[in-house]
């Protein structure tokens, strides 16, 4: 950057509707970057970091350990190799969740779990195979609000498949693909 002659507009890079641009960080030199109005991503194990500017409300950015997940509110599923190459296990939610959109997502090593605005749950247990399966309604009413959740990977679970846990008013609620607690 400085006065290297090159345009800034050459450093961002087109992602779906937005921009993004990479920064080398030789250094966790945090004070450069300004990241108070910025999504920010993480990797596991000291991987990419990735922000975004955060004009509006946009689903969680999310990880892998050489991949990084961008989840569009529409539930397009975007995966990106750390040189920012768009990987061809690229994949949607589907229909409900383009129509409702994504209001909180969880990523994990092989798989993720959304909800949609209309508190409808999806999960995708492997990455590299995609596919979507909608998990049991919890049927909130309007009158329920959910504050967060928490997933447990199948890998942790007695039934081998995906739990969330959700904050639901004062209680805790479990989500399987098979009932809800």
């Amino acid at each position: 950057m400085g006065g290297s002659g090159v345009s800034p507009a050459a450093e961002w890079n087109k992602l779906g509707q937005l921009f993004y641009r990479k920064r080398e960080l030789y250094q966790m030199a945090w004070r450069e970057a300004n990241l108070d109005c910025s999504l920010v991503a993480v990797a596991r194990y000291g991987g990419p970091v990735a922000t975004v500017h955060d004009d509006r409300k946009l689903s969680k950015l999310g990880r892998g350990i050489q991949i990084l997940l961008c989840v569009g509110e529409g539930g397009a599923v975007l995966p990106y190799n750390v040189q920012g190459e768009l990987q061809p296990n690229q994949f949607s939610f589907g229909s409900d969740v383009q129509r409702n959109k994504v209001k909180m997502c969880h990523i994990w090593e092989t798989g993720l779990v959304v909800v949609s605005n209309d508190d409808e749950l999806f999960t995708v247990t492997n990455l590299q195979e995609p596919r979507v399966q909608r998990l049991t309604s919890p049927n909130l009413g309007p009158e329920d609000r959910l504050h967060c959740m928490a997933v447990v990977e199948p890998q942790f679970t007695f039934s081998g498949s995906v739990e969330v846990l959700l904050a639901v008013n004062d209680t805790i609620m479990i989500v399987d693909s098979e009932s809800v607690q």
